[in-house]
C-alpha cells in the first residue's frame, strides 16, 4: 500500500487548501457579479461572460510563456510565492470592489488567474523531486484524488459559506486558505535542486523553447487534439457558467 512520504502529504494538503479555494472565490465572486447585477436591475450575463473571459484570458496569453520561466526558476519558490501573492490577491479584493467597483475587481481576477499559469506548471512538475521513479504513479493519483475531493467539497461547502458568510468573508477565508498553502509548501524545500544551467540561458535560448512547443503542436495529432479538447472544454465551461447561473436565479423558488 502507498504511504505517502510527508512531503507528498504537505503538497497534497497545500493543494487541498488551493484547489478548494480555487472553487471558493469562484463561488464567490459569481455571487458578486449576479448581487450587484440584481442591487441595479440589470441583466448579469454581461457580467458573468466577462468574468469568465477575464479568468481565461491569461491562459491563452501566457500559459506557452510560463513553462521555460518556470523551468529557471526553483520550482519550490515559484509554488510558495505564487501561493502567497494568490493569498494577498483574493484578500484585496474586497478592497477593490468598494474603491472602483467590478473593474478593479476584474484586474485583480486577472492577476489571480496570471498566478494561476505559473503555479500550475511548477506543482506539476514537483513530485518526481519529492518521491521515487517508482512511486511517480501512485503519488499523481494521490494528488489527483485530492484536487477531486478538494473540488467537490468546495463546491458543496462553498456554496453554503457564500450564502451564509457572504461574498465578502468568503473571500477573506479563501486568502487565507492561500496563505496557509504557502506556508506549507515552505516545507519543500530542498526538494528541488537549482538548475544553474539553464538559469544562466539567454532569451534566445527562451524564445527557442517556447517555439519548440509550437512546433510540437503543429506535429503532433494528439497534441493537437489535447488543445482542441481543452478549448472545447473551456468554452464548454464558460457557457454553463454564464447559461447556468442564470438559468437558475430563474428557476421557481429563487430569490430575484
Amino acid at each position: 500500500m502507498f504511504r505517502p512520504p510527508a512531503k507528498l502529504q504537505a503538497l497534497g494538503l497545500a493543494q487541498l487548501l488551493s484547489a478548494a479555494g480555487d472553487r471558493l472565490h469562484y463561488l464567490a465572486l459569481v455571487a458578486l457579479v449576479t448581487a450587484r447585477a440584481a442591487t441595479l436591475g440589470v441583466d448579469a450575463a454581461p457580467a458573468l461572460l466577462t468574468l469568465a473571459v477575464v479568468m481565461l484570458l491569461p491562459t491563452l496569453l501566457f500559459a506557452p510563456l510560463a513553462g521555460p520561466i518556470v523551468d529557471r526558476l526553483s520550482l519550490v519558490a515559484v509554488l510558495v510565492v505564487t501561493d502567497a501573492l494568490r493569498g494577498i490577491t483574493v484578500l484585496f479584493m474586497p478592497a477593490a470592489y468598494d474603491r472602483a467597483g467590478v473593474d478593479l475587481l476584474f484586474v485583480a481576477v486577472f492577476l489571480l488567474f496570471t498566478l494561476n499559469v505559473f503555479f500550475l506548471p511548477a506543482r506539476a512538475a514537483i513530485p518526481p523531486r519529492i518521491v521515487h521513479r517508482d512511486q511517480l504513479l501512485a503519488a499523481n493519483a494521490f494528488l489527483a484524488l485530492i484536487i477531486v475531493i478538494a473540488t467537490i467539497g468546495a463546491t458543496a461547502i462553498g456554496g453554503w459559506a457564500v450564502d451564509h458568510l457572504g461574498w465578502r468573508n468568503a473571500l477573506y477565508v479563501d486568502g487565507i486558505t492561500y496563505l496557509i498553502s504557502a506556508l506549507l509548501l515552505i516545507s519543500l524545500r530542498g526538494s528541488a535542486p537549482p538548475r544553474t544551467t539553464r538559469r544562466r540561458a539567454g532569451w534566445r535560448v527562451y524564445w527557442a523553447e517556447v517555439l519548440s512547443g509550437f512546433q510540437l503542436l503543429a506535429r503532433s495529432t494528439p497534441a493537437r487534439r489535447s488543445v482542441t479538447a481543452w478549448l472545447g472544454l473551456w468554452i464548454g465551461a464558460g457557457v454553463l457558467h454564464v447559461a447556468g447561473t442564470i438559468h437558475i436565479q430563474n428557476s421557481p423558488g429563487q430569490m430575484k
